[in-house]
């Protein structure tokens, strides 16, 4: 089969669509269409900029890799295999089973590990929820009031109304409050 173009998401497959970066740079013989340094993140972002359907198999990728890590945190949570030492009892026959302590921490540390990075990269779905709620007095509503000089409050609505035109246009067009 003949290649049109060896650049071609196609070809490169969705694994080398996130490469990891610990893996050594791999230079690649020159090809017409195909980078010299095809490992290089510069390389990747290029065609994500340049490949439609590239960006859509490195998204998808992306978005494997986040299921991936969630689907670690029940395995890792769950695996409960390294939890406990056996060992042998020290007066007399039998087996002693006790907690390894060191293990517990170790996959908590992986599971964290895994929960902080996918908060990072969907925030929306694995992020923290904040939110904030602003209440009154005891738990109640907020009041609001509005002051207005003593001068002012003997006023009518069509004074206060009419001072409120003169205000606005001294204001000028953007001035206003437009209500």
């Amino acid at each position: 089969m003949t290649r049109k173009n060896p650049c071609e998401p196609a070809d490169v497959g969705i694994g080398a669509a996130c490469p990891p970066s610990d893996l050594p740079k791999v230079a690649v013989p020159a090809s017409p269409g195909l980078p010299a340094k095809v490992g290089r993140p510069s390389s990747i972002f290029r065609w994500l900029a340049n490949q439609p359907e590239f960006q859509r198999l490195y998204e998808l990728a992306c978005l494997s890799r986040t299921h991936a890590l969630a689907e670690e945190i029940i395995a890792i949570s769950d695996d409960d295999s390294a939890d406990w030492i056996e060992e042998p009892a020290k007066h007399g026959a039998g087996v002693v089973r006790r907690a390894d302590n060191a293990a517990v921490q170790r996959a908590r540390l992986k599971v964290d590990s895994r929960k902080w990075l996918l908060s990072k990269l969907q925030p929306r779905k694995y992020g923290d929820r904040v939110s904030a709620e602003l209440t009154g007095a005891n738990g109640g509503p907020i009041k609001t009031e509005q002051a207005f000089p003593d001068e002012l409050k003997s006023w009518s609505d069509e004074d206060l109304f009419t001072l409120r035109e003169i205000l606005l246009r001294a204001a000028g067009p953007d001035g206003g409050d437009n209500g």
